[in-house]
């Protein structure tokens, strides 16, 4: 039987990938998705991927292009970048949460607040009217006393200047807006919403100029001024109807639209502290006539006044300072010398060497030793024998006189006739120490000194308003001063 073989052979052919490539293509988010390309390269389409642009709305689409070994190629469906679309929501949450911020913030710089009370006490007085007493405090409060004694369908009000000051001159209340607010006693805390008892008053220029128009926000007002004003007039008052109890209250105009608590001015603040005459304390190291200390106040006013302690002595060349012709401090007339006192001030700054006198024009040179406190105050600007001067002055105690009031270190007195121990002895009109009580005809002398102390008063006249003087010394001169002799006023 014969055999027959067989076999089939499979014939196939492949095809390599031989690239992929990507494209893209970036178009308006409200277009139709774009269609699978038809062509090789595509159309309109971009091999490089572009980045996301801040605020774009626009969708990025891609597309992979397989180009085979036998000269064939196939696009991939068409599809969103993830990625981008990605960057783009991320944006859009960043700005919603921009947006959040922003709105926020425009509700914060809406809220305008100040701080810095422009109401100032330390000028105004005390005024009673219809009863009511208002006495203003050295804290910067307003005392409230006495019996309300308005009449029906009137109010008694206080006001006082408001505003920023210039040379010491009020000068006005810049133009924005502002809020008064008041605050202390509970029981005119608790009036001010009555308005049938309680009133706030602002007027301009003067103090019973026109009104400014203001709003009420329960316990504060708020108004605005569109132009700076020299003068405004600010405070409050009582009806007729209003009870009145001894109580203080604390006024504190500043500028926004929100009340903060209440902080005294800055400029009640300097005059308090001018008022407590501060004691500065010399920083110099060494025997000088340039003196210096530390002060606590910012500003050099006039008018401080302040207690030096001198811890060295002068010694060294003395400092040569100007004077004025002029009361503007602009034309110098000339210069003279003494002592200088440069002082630094609480915000750091230093005022300059600042000229010391003891009596008009004279300046200090080598009066005060070391271990003086020598009481001192500001003046600017004074006119003093037809010239100006800006420095410190000290006070009457130091001076070369011989008045009776004022006897001075090393200065001599005369008297007219022997001053014995425990002898009184008065200034008479010339100007001339005289025993109170002398012998009949008037001498004093060695055999008749016990006795004569208790002989008639002496009739020469005699400055009553001065002081009496007595001498402990135990022997008498016909001049006589105090490195020599011990004497007391009475």
């Amino acid at each position: 039987m014969a055999v027959k073989a067989s076999a089939t052979v499979t014939l196939s052919c492949y095809r390599d990938t031989k690239s992929v490539t990507r494209y893209y293509k970036l178009q308006s988010s409200t277009a139709s998705a774009p269609s699978k390309p038809t062509s090789n390269p595509p159309s309109g389409w971009n091999d490089s991927e572009p980045s996301y642009s801040s605020g774009s709305t626009n969708t990025l689409y891609f597309c992979d292009l397989t180009e085979f070994s036998d000269g064939t190629w196939a696009y991939s469906a068409v599809s969103k970048s993830s990625s981008y679309e990605a960057a783009k929501e991320a944006y859009n949450k960043a700005q919603n949460a921009q947006s959040t911020a922003d709105s926020a913030n425009n509700k914060i710089d809406d809220l305008e607040i100040g701080g810095r009370n422009y109401l100032f006490t330390n000028r105004c007085f005390t005024v009673t009217n219809n009863g009511i007493t208002f006495t203003p405090k050295e804290d910067g409060g307003i005392m409230i006393s006495g019996t309300n004694e308005t009449p029906r369908g009137y109010g008694t009000a206080y006001s006082f200047p408001a505003g920023v000051t210039k040379d010491n001159e009020y000068y006005s209340l810049f133009a924005g807006t502002y809020t008064l607010s008041l605050s202390g006693s509970e029981h005119y805390m608790n009036m001010i919403t009555d308005g049938s008892k309680f009133y706030y008053r602002l007027k301009r220029d003067k103090l019973y100029g026109s009104d400014i128009p203001y709003t009420f926000n329960g316990t504060s007002i708020v108004f605005t001024l569109n132009e700076d004003v020299e003068k405004v007039y600010i405070g409050f008052g009582f009806y007729s109807n209003a009870e009145i109890v001894d109580g203080t209250v604390y006024l504190k105009l500043e500028k926004g639209n929100k009340a903060t608590d209440w902080t005294p001015a800055p400029e009640d603040v300097d005059a308090n502290i001018a008022n407590e005459k501060p004691v500065i304390n010399g920083t110099q190291t060494s025997a000088t006539y340039s003196w210096t200390g530390v002060a606590p106040f910012k500003e050099l006013k006039d008018g401080q006044k302040i207690t030096y302690w001198l811890p060295f002595s002068c010694a060294g060349s003395y400092v040569s300072m100007p004077y004025w012709k002029d009361s503007e401090g602009t034309t110098q007339q000339s210069t003279n010398s003494g002592s200088v006192l440069n002082l630094t001030l609480s915000d750091g700054s230093t005022t300059g060497n600042v000229s010391v006198y003891y009596s008009g024009s004279s300046r200090l040179t080598s009066h005060f030793t070391a271990g003086n406190a020598i009481e001192l105050t500001y003046k600017k600007l004074v006119k003093i024998g037809g010239y100006y001067y800006t420095g410190w002055w000290a006070n009457a105690n130091y001076n070369v006189d011989t008045l009776d009031n004022r006897i001075s270190y090393f200065t001599g007195k005369t008297g007219s006739k022997g001053i014995w121990a425990y002898s009184l002895f008065m200034e008479d009109s010339s100007g001339t120490y005289q025993n109170i009580c002398t012998a009949s005809d008037g001498t004093v002398t060695a055999s008749n000194k016990t006795t004569a102390k208790t002989k008639k008063a002496n009739t020469n006249g005699f400055k009553i308003g001065s002081s009496i003087y007595y001498t402990t010394a135990s022997s008498y001169n016909q001049v006589f001063s105090i490195e020599n002799t011990s004497f007391s006023a009475f």
